[in-house]
């Protein structure tokens, strides 16, 4: 996926996007947060909030794929900046972050 996929960066998000063609499952989505400087129960508040913020912007790549007959498989990397709280982390920046990814790779589709 890295090496053959699409990268499309965000302010707190990298997604890789790797199309394929049509397949039984059109969109298999995953989320990382990186180890460094995160304990367990921050990632996973992170993680949590990737896949909420996620769930508005999956219908409308759902209906892109199915259109064009193709899948594809996403990996939203979280990015954490030095400066970032993310114990203060809301959904509304992450949520844009990720809108802005998917804008970015449903026009790619096109």
């Amino acid at each position: 996926m890295f090496r053959s996929g699409r990268r499309f960066n965000g302010r707190l998000v990298s997604c890789y996007a790797l199309l394929e063609g049509e397949s039984a499952t059109p969109l298999r989505v995953g989320f990382a947060v990186p180890r460094r400087s995160l304990n367990a129960v921050q990632r996973n508040r992170v993680r949590r909030l990737m896949r909420e913020a996620f769930v508005c912007e999956r219908e409308s790549l759902m209906q892109k794929l199915r259109s064009l007959r193709l899948s594809a498989s996403l990996l939203f990397i979280f990015r954490p900046a030095s400066t970032l709280d993310v114990r203060r982390l809301r959904l509304g920046p992450v949520r844009m972050d990720i809108a802005a990814v998917c804008l970015a790779v449903s026009r790619k589709l096109q």
